[in-house]
């Protein structure tokens, strides 16, 4: 079947420029991960509330890293992203785009925050912000 439409957002959108850190304020930022950010990710999937939403398990830093490992080629298929939500760089949070569809431009949101920095309304800046991005 035909498209009608021009696509929103154009093959290309994401993957011709490098996955930006987005400010949310002068002490948050979502940022692409780093393979240090393996510990933090490795404790968050020990999380029994993360659990209860998200059935992946981790039980090693390696799988951690490789976890990690796997968002820049969903950033360059233009499939799906994920950044870090970090509190002064140190990350504390997951904020991901899953199931991108460019033509439509929708996706699905997924995110998580550790215990120590729930709170403070992470998710729901992180979504402003990448919304306005």
């Amino acid at each position: 079947m035909p498209i009608l439409l021009e696509p929103i957002l154009p093959a290309g959108s994401l993957n011709t420029r490098s996955q930006p850190t987005l400010d949310i304020d002068d002490r948050f930022a979502l940022r692409p991960w780093r393979d240090e950010d393996a510990p933090v990710v490795r404790a968050a999937f020990d999380c029994p509330q993360i659990q209860r939403w998200h059935p992946r398990r981790i039980d090693s830093d390696e799988e951690a890293v490789a976890w990690l490992a796997k968002w820049p080629k969903g950033w360059h298929d233009e499939t799906e992203a994920s950044w870090a939500i970090t509190d002064n760089d140190r990350a504390v949070g997951q904020f991901g785009l899953r199931n991108i569809d460019l033509d439509s431009a929708v996706a699905g949101l997924s995110y998580w925050v550790v215990p120590q920095a729930r709170g403070a309304g992470l998710a729901a800046k992180a979504t402003r912000v990448a919304g306005k991005w």
